[in-house]
């Protein structure tokens, strides 16, 4: 359990070693006052936000004046997406090919209604997200893999269980640092010019922590004329990718909440309580579990 926020001092510094997907793992275990779907849209986001500032995708308008941008009125234009390198990110360019069609501009509904389609689909990519951020911790040696000795009525069995060292819990105290510092920025006396690429880096976070707005309105203030790759303020860019991702991550957890209705199953007891529409989080080393929280794995 992290300490209290007033106990914790701002920190100003990238957490996590940079890595999105740790942020993630972090804010989903340790975080609790942010919603699951809202982390997951904020994960999503933040890859999106990271391909704009790296020019490999762009904000495109569908209809309308040239900022007329209403509630769906925008797409992103991925024909420049390449393999990176980065697994993670590959799966999320291939659902998003097959989302937009032959045309690679995916169009916010478009990209809604393929998520409602295959939420199975987007509930394993944010699986596979954790996974990626347990990797990165045990190759840290953060978390460390055992293998024990589980018995049950039907004899005796090996698992693996994950114990989770003091750094990760210092990662998770460090991140919310970050979203209290940039949450307080006005209100801080003593104020340091930040770096534009620093900011760049925040407003990635941000979107992991749910304040990319408030991050927003204080770069605007600092560099008004600032922009990532196109004519658009910066704030407009953020609220394409926010509304696609919330809106495609929402739509898959509606589409597995209308799922388990129908079929008479919930998921507290269903073998998938960590699916987007499960509501509950667990995880080994500090996770949420369905029904409410217990903290998983254990600590060296």
């Amino acid at each position: 359990v992290l300490p209290n926020q007033r106990d914790i001092n701002y920190y100003r510094d990238i957490p996590c070693g940079g890595s999105i997907y740790k942020g993630y793992f972090l804010v989903d275990n340790y975080i609790t006052t942010i919603k699951r779907n809202d982390s997951r849209s904020g994960l999503m986001g933040a890859i999106f936000l990271k391909w704009i500032k790296d020019k490999r995708v762009t904000i495109v308008k569908t209809k309308g004046g040239l900022l007329d941008f209403g509630k769906n009125d925008f797409a992103i234009d991925i024909t420049m997406l390449t393999p990176s390198g980065d697994t993670i990110e590959e799966k999320l360019i291939y659902m998003l090919r097959e989302a937009a069609g032959a045309n690679e501009i995916l169009e916010s509904k478009e990209f809604e209604k393929w998520c409602y389609a295959n939420y199975r689909k987007i509930d394993n990519w944010f699986e596979y997200a954790t996974t990626q951020a347990i990797k990165e911790y045990v190759a840290e040696g953060a978390i460390v893999e055992k293998e024990t000795q589980v018995k049950s009525i039907f004899g005796t069995k090996t698992i693996k269980q994950n114990f989770v060292n003091p750094e990760v819990k210092q990662d998770a105290i460090n991140l919310y640092g970050l979203r209290k510092y940039l949450s307080d920025y006005s209100l801080i006396h003593e104020r340091q010019a930040i770096e534009v690429m620093l900011w760049e880096e925040y407003l990635i976070f941000a979107q992991i922590l749910g304040i990319a707005d408030k991050v927003e309105d204080e770069f605007k203030k600092l560099y008004p004329d600032f922009s990532f790759i196109t004519d658009m303020e910066i704030n407009e860019i953020n609220t394409c990718i926010r509304s696609m991702s919330y809106n495609g991550v929402y739509a898959a957890a509606k589409a597995y909440r209308a799922a388990h209705s129908s079929s008479g199953s919930s998921s507290g007891s269903s073998s998938r309580s960590r699916s987007s529409g499960g509501g509950g989080r667990s995880s080994s080393g500090g996770g949420r579990s369905s029904g409410g929280r217990s903290r998983g794995g254990g600590t060296r």
